[in-house]
């Protein structure tokens, strides 16, 4: 798929979509309907350690959506995301040498190579080191917009016969030009036609400035064939520099306001988890007993300065000077956050493991502080619940299996957007919860997977007068999930599915919107991908995806909605051998029909909504050659 960042991979999933420009500051993520921020990406279990505002997939062995609230198995996250989590699989060094290297082509301008280099070593292969090294810069498909990217990623690990050890260290740098913003739409006016909006609306001298490192050790030790000890932890710290600005389109000509914005944030993250995993029986039950701890330690200072406004238009953007004189400093805000968990489950097996049923809970703790320009803010709090968690499968046949579960789980309370008068207040936690019920057909070439769903949490929204973000009422997301996956026929691979959802919103304030639909939510997400295997040209692949999202409203109050879009991406690939060198040729083009449409109205739950518009035709080529 030659998908450079964790948005290009998750474009393939009905479930999720992205809710952020392609060519903006960071990437955010909806999971049925919810939101899903980077931070709270797991790397190998471990939330916080991955960049906080764009992921590279090249030091990606596997990467996993799992639906649903994930507190049970990792604890709480970051920020708190219901819908469901994402975890990324880093690469290890495999018993066959890898030397490749793949250099790339994005349009409009961008080069790029990147190195995978593995080897392993000691008796029996124990040891094993892989590195991967990404230099990516040029000129994207919007005007005056560039990306410049770095990576690298060192991986180690040990397998010995009870022991197994691995760690990870990378180092990641991305600077953008000219990043694009979400577009706000204010009271007076309609929602923007983005069949119009041809030219990059943010300004030249806008800029993204990300460095991030971060490293993680893991450990599994075999005590004997029934018990298993496992650890993890895991450090990142990032410096972030931006300089940017709103842009909130005030009436239906398109015209906004450029008020600059110099903005820096400084992160560290500590976390850990550990455990011990026993395997027995208790006549003909099978147990499989987990008992984990887990530490989540994260500080952050945010800062920066306001200049002068200047007015531009959506549709006609106008150059505005480069800032130079601040009006105003922000205040300096400091806030630390601990979240420690202890989770205990059992799956208990009945009739030769044929019926599964798992009961696990996880005792929470969130405790959140804050202090603006030293003086310690009034919303800090420390809060603790017990979470319970439900589960059964049972296999029907060797193919099919049904399933049930409830989740519950505590998230880190929400924090003010700086669009609302508000800014940086932290609101308490809340409490989601789901029931699922589902049924999986695996026939080996084909697999069908099926799902309904509802998973309730409390909604916020910032007032549209009065611009005060807070909590308003509560919303219900119940859904159903198709999907399919496999090799139907020789040589024709499918992935795809649709995700129905009917989101409900109820007890708002003075029921002013009760019975409404949450905003940022289509009804239909439909993504059917397929690759053919040219039977007459051996070596030659033909791909393709089709993705489909329906109507979404922008607002609690249902009167704006951006319409329904589709796309279509092709590409094809040929893989050949020349002097025993394995080489592989990739060419894609996304959004082939060049459409201009809005992607997504943000995410209902999310502190910044606003419209992403969709990423133009892009052309992608590779080449990789495999020494």
């Amino acid at each position: 798929q030659q998908a450079r960042t964790l948005g290009d991979l998750t474009a393939s999933d009905p479930s999720v979509r992205a809710t952020n420009p392609a060519g903006g500051r960071f990437e955010q993520f909806t999971i049925r309907g919810f939101s899903l921020f980077n931070s709270d990406v797991a790397y190998n279990g471990l939330y916080g350690i991955l960049p906080t505002y764009s992921i590279d997939m090249e030091m990606a062995d596997r990467v996993d959506i799992i639906k649903g609230p994930t507190q049970l198995i990792n604890g709480v996250s970051p920020r708190g995301s219901v819908g469901g989590g994402i975890n990324v699989v880093p690469k290890r060094a495999t018993d066959k040498p890898i030397t490749s290297f793949t250099g790339s082509y994005a349009s409009n301008n961008q080069l790029g190579g990147a190195v995978d280099v593995a080897r392993r070593f000691g008796e029996d292969n124990q040891f094993g080191v892989r590195f991967n090294g990404v230099k990516q810069s040029g000129d994207t498909e919007w005007d005056h917009q560039s990306v410049d990217r770095d990576m690298a990623v060192l991986g180690l690990d040990f397998r010995g016969e009870r022991l197994r050890l691995s760690t990870d260290i990378g180092r990641t740098e991305r600077d953008t030009d000219a990043p694009q913003e979400r577009v706000l739409v204010g009271a007076n006016a309609q929602v923007p036609h983005a069949s119009d909006v041809r030219r990059n609306y943010a300004q030249r001298w806008s800029k993204a400035r990300t460095k991030d490192t971060f490293g993680a050790v893991n450990a599994q030790y075999d005590v004997n064939d029934s018990v298993m000890l496992y650890g993890s932890a895991g450090a990142r710290k990032s410096d972030h520099d931006f300089l940017r600005h709103n842009v909130s389109v005030s009436n239906d000509a398109g015209d906004f306001s450029v008020q600059p914005r110099d903005f820096t944030r400084d992160e560290n993250v500590r976390t850990a988890t550990a455990g011990v995993r026993n395997w027995f029986h208790t006549g003909p039950v099978s147990h499989e007993i987990n008992l984990a701890a887990s530490y989540f330690y994260m500080d952050f200072t945010n800062g920066g300065a306001r200049y002068a406004s200047s007015p531009s238009n959506l549709y006609d953007p106008v150059q505005t000077p480069t800032p130079s004189d601040p009006t105003r400093q922000d205040s300096k805000v400091y806030t630390e956050n601990r979240s420690t968990g202890v989770a205990l489950s059992d799956t208990l097996g009945f009739f030769d493991d044929r019926l599964l049923l798992t009961l696990g809970t996880r005792w929470q703790r969130i405790k959140v502080d804050d202090w603006t320009d030293n003086v310690k803010g009034a919303t800090a709090y420390d809060e603790e619940k017990m979470s319970p968690s439900g589960g059964i499968l049972f296999k029907a046949t060797d193919k099919l299996s049904l399933y049930a579960n409830y989740m519950e789980g505590l998230s880190q309370g929400k924090i003010a957007p700086s669009t609302s008068i508000n800014e940086d207040e932290i609101f308490p936690p809340f409490i989601s919860r789901q029931v699922e019920v589902g049924a999986k057909y695996d026939a080996g070439a084909l697999a069908v997977t099926a799902a309904v769903f509802r998973i309730k949490q409390p909604a916020y929204a910032t007032d549209a007068t009065t611009r005060v973000f807070g909590p308003n009422g509560k919303r219900e997301n119940t859904g159903v999930e198709l999907s399919v996956f496999g090799e139907p026929l020789k040589g024709l691979r499918l992935l795809g599915g649709v995700m129905y959802i009917d989101s409900e919103l109820t007890d708002t304030t003075d029921g002013a919107f009760d019975g409404n639909r949450a905003p940022a939510t289509p009804k239909y997400n439909v993504n059917l991908g397929a690759e053919w295997d040219v039977p007459t040209v051996q070596g030659l692949t033909l791909t393709s995806r089709a993705i489909h999202s329906s109507s979404q409203y922008l607002d609690q109050s249902n009167t704006k909605e951006i319409d329904s879009w589709e796309r279509v991406d092709v590409g094809a690939r040929y893989a050949f051998k020349v002097d025993q060198k394995n080489i592989t040729l990739r060419a894609n083009v996304e959004n082939v029909a060049d459409k201009r449409y809005w992607s997504s109205a943000g995410a209902s739950d999310d502190s910044e909504a606003g419209l992403t518009l969709a990423t133009p035709r892009t052309y992608l080529l590779s080449a990789t050659v495999d020494f």
